[in-house]
């Protein structure tokens, strides 16, 4: 069985796996820190090394002692990272479920993204458990 995780976020539904759901949860919580050392600390395992890696005009981090440490992460001030999970909602839930409760909608940096209507909630919970998915409200992680 299938395993989706979801969560209400700015008047929209976001679903994805429990995974990635985690994974991101875990990357808002550390971008919250407030130094640099503690940023690295919370990150999901890897993942500041993934960061280095992708980063071509020769990243320097800060300091450990650094305050607002998000800012220095690339792409986090353009909106650009973490991932946003409302652009991938077809990664997650089946073209027959986004075409009858989806609306793609547009931003005028960060492109198209897809908005569930929360009063469409049991319908769509129901419309994936009928085709076998097991699906878990998560208010309690930070992913959008």
């Amino acid at each position: 069985m299938k395993t989706l995780y979801f969560r209400e976020v700015d008047g929209s539904l976001v679903f994805a796996t429990p995974e990635i759901a985690e994974w991101v949860s875990q990357i808002h919580f550390a971008l919250s820190a407030p130094t640099w050392g503690e940023l690295k600390a919370r990150m999901p395992e890897g993942e500041m090394e993934a960061l280095r890696s992708q980063d071509e005009d020769g990243w320097s981090e800060p300091d450990d002692a650094t305050e607002n440490p998000a800012e220095y992460i690339p792409g986090f001030s353009d909106g650009d990272y973490p991932i946003w999970l409302q652009t991938c909602q077809d990664n997650f839930l089946p073209v027959d479920l986004r075409r009858q409760f989806g609306v793609v909608e547009s931003t005028m940096l960060n492109g198209n993204f897809w908005r569930f209507d929360p009063v469409n909630t049991e319908a769509i919970v129901n419309a994936l458990r009928s085709i076998g998915y097991e699906v878990v409200r998560r208010d309690d992680l930070m992913f959008w």
